[in-house]
């Protein structure tokens, strides 16, 4: 453990310790207050390229979407144009 003073004049080679995996532990009249650890890096981002792969697969997916749109509507009708034609019989 160090002491704010002590962390103070030596902040350089603590932070060079704490980013080596060394915890860092900062007290305050004796008591600990702080933990000096190292920032865990950010998940990369996403590419322009990656980006626009995705933007290909959706519309690659769109267009799936509306040719099945299609269908579906095609088959409703031609169920409804059959329900239509028949012939009920009442006993």
């Amino acid at each position: 453990m160090r002491s704010v003073v002590e962390a103070k004049n030596n902040l350089s080679a603590l932070i060079d310790r704490a980013l080596a995996g060394e915890e860092i532990i900062i007290t305050r009249h004796g008591t600990p207050v702080v933990t000096l650890k190292p920032i865990k890096p950010k998940p990369p981002r996403m590419n322009p390229a990656d980006n626009a792969t995705a933007h290909s697969a959706f519309t690659v997916f769109d267009a799936w979407c509306a040719r099945l749109t299609v269908q579906v509507q095609t088959i409703t009708a031609d169920i409804n144009a059959a329900r239509a034609r028949s012939v009920t019989v009442l006993c």
